[in-house]
């Protein structure tokens, strides 16, 4: 799945490409991509969810290089029960714009997959639901 790389564009122009059969590894070219797991003796599907890709670029790395000293990457996950991306943007703006300006990396067209910080962590941790 591609989409529109402009972000006022994010979710009208969605591309889904070729479905690829693999069993041990394949190269991503997209952002997202949609998982479907089936067994293979009856054909079923038994697992199918969409996954957002993070990947290594040039430009990250190019970032990489130019911050080389002893500091190490690190990942910080926040995640806030109740509050939908624009709304964020619209009660925290102070936190948004930081986020904003230090690069932080946004999950446009996530959604909720529960009612508490919990199951959205998980779900974005292992694509799974609590259930």
């Amino acid at each position: 799945v591609a989409s529109s790389l402009s972000w006022k564009t994010f979710d009208l122009v969605v591309k889904v490409s070729k479905c690829i059969d693999f069993s041990n590894f394949v190269r991503l070219e997209d952002d997202v991509v949609v998982v479907w797991c089936r067994n293979t003796h009856k054909d079923q599907v038994v697992y199918k969810n969409v996954h957002y890709v993070v990947t290594v670029t040039d430009e990250i790395k190019n970032k990489l290089e130019k911050t080389e000293n002893d500091t190490h990457l690190s990942v910080v996950l926040i995640g806030v029960d109740s509050v939908s991306r624009l709304n964020m943007i619209r009660s925290l703006p102070y936190t948004y714009n930081y986020l904003q300006q230090n690069d932080w990396i946004e999950f446009k067209g996530y959604n909720k997959i529960g009612d508490n910080t919990f199951p959205n962590i998980m779900g974005i941790l292992t694509g799974m639901n609590v259930s």
